[in-house]
């Protein structure tokens, strides 16, 4: 999922994770260090296919979002059409914009867009970084010990990215010509031992497809995709790289669903609403 919104002088901005560096899940006890596979650098937010969870790549992206910062999916409502009153402030509308490629296909990334409404971007930000934030200081307070708790008990405590935020386009392109992204990495793969950043990053094909456009633009195009999606045989969207969608919702052929309004609660329902006996198990 890739939210997007627009800056006061038109360019396109997105909501990115910065990796940590250190991989928490995988490093051991009086060991050095085990690195992330892009340690320090930016990403958007999604996650890798399971498919005894996910009917279709946008289940597989929405699961990404939601379980930024906490890992158990059960503490997230999704909802088409219950909860609307009290979660409308934090619904989005995700719709597909770009599919990528990998290993000759072997492998692919769907790429959707969605905008959020200010308030909500803003607090999911500011309250992510927060949780993120706590959790990197209590994995340093801990030392050598957290790397002896267990691995499933350890990713309940461990940061999954360094922070999130907002980047403009243009400034994430020009990043990538540099030495490191920021100071953070710097200083981290510098304490590792790691003397310089990987050399691609696999999301520089769609940020530089977005580049030019406007928001407007960018999903007027993603409608213009759907449109033609909608009117070919689904014989044919194997060439469009999108067969993956089409059991979008199983037992009926002709029904396919490309974009939706989506309630996402993203950090507990005391954020959206004061009625918090409604929303049992959140």
């Amino acid at each position: 999922i890739t939210p997007i919104r627009q800056a006061s002088d038109g360019r396109l901005e997105v909501l990115c994770a910065q990796n940590t560096v250190v991989n928490y899940l995988k490093s051991l006890p009086n060991t050095p260090r085990v690195i992330s596979e892009f340690p320090g650098e930016f990403r958007l937010l999604g996650a890798l296919c399971k498919p005894e969870v996910d009917v279709t790549p946008l289940d597989t992206a929405i699961r990404g979002l939601t379980s930024a910062g906490w890992k158990n999916a059960q503490r997230y409502i999704r909802s088409y059409v219950a909860e609307r009153e009290q979660l409308g402030r934090a619904a989005l509308q995700a719709v597909l914009f770009h599919v990528t490629e990998h290993a000759d296909g072997a492998h692919k990334t769907f790429h959707f867009l969605c905008s959020l409404s200010q308030v909500a971007a803003d607090r999911f930000v500011t309250m992510l970084n927060q949780f993120l934030e706590a959790q990197q200081a209590y994995c340093d307070a801990k030392g050598e010990e957290l790397f002896e708790i267990p691995e499933a008990l350890r990713a309940q405590l461990c940061p999954m990215f360094h922070k999130v935020s907002w980047w403009r386009i243009d400034e994430l392109l020009r990043l990538c010509e540099q030495d490191f992204v920021n100071e953070y990495q710097r200083k981290e793969m510098a304490a590792h031992g790691c003397s310089a950043r990987v050399a691609w990053n696999t999301h520089l094909e769609v940020l530089q497809r977005l580049q030019p456009l406007t928001m407007e633009e960018a999903f007027q195009r993603c409608r213009f995709w759907e449109e033609k999606l909608m009117m070919m045989p689904k014989e044919g969207w194997q060439e469009e790289r999108c067969a993956e969608l089409k059991p979008c919702i199983p037992g009926f052929e002709r029904l396919s669903v490309l974009s939706f309004n989506i309630n996402v609660l993203a950090f507990g329902a005391a954020s959206w609403s004061a009625h918090i006996s409604e929303h049992s198990g959140a």
